[in-house]
């Protein structure tokens, strides 16, 4: 259900989403999109809300090279070229039905 708000979310911001769920062998990237000539790979982490730890705190280090490779796949694999690619994280707290977009994360 995190996607869904997350796609949503960016498509009212003027995104254009490319793919959802993307998967290879090294992972999964939750959300691909386009937005003023860039491509922006999407991590979505969800949780009920954030009294113990941020959602965003789960995208560590381990889990940003699993990204990584698996947007290196998604080039490769569609013979794309971009000269700005950024990785974002949104998070989405259910509790406080709130939204925080998270751009150049890592």
């Amino acid at each position: 259900m995190g996607e869904e708000i997350a796609s949503r979310y960016l498509k009212h911001k003027g995104y254009t989403i490319l793919n959802r769920n993307y998967a290879s062998r090294h992972g999964e990237i939750d959300l691909i999109a386009f937005h003023n000539m860039t491509l922006v790979f999407v991590e979505v982490k969800t949780r009920k809300n954030y009294d113990y730890i941020y959602a965003c705190e789960s995208v560590n280090y381990q889990k940003q090279t699993k990204i990584k490779l698996t947007a290196n796949k998604y080039l490769a694999e569609n013979l794309l070229y971009f000269d700005d690619i950024r990785f974002d994280v949104i998070e989405c707290y259910w509790q406080s039905k709130q939204v925080n977009h998270i751009e150049n994360a890592f």
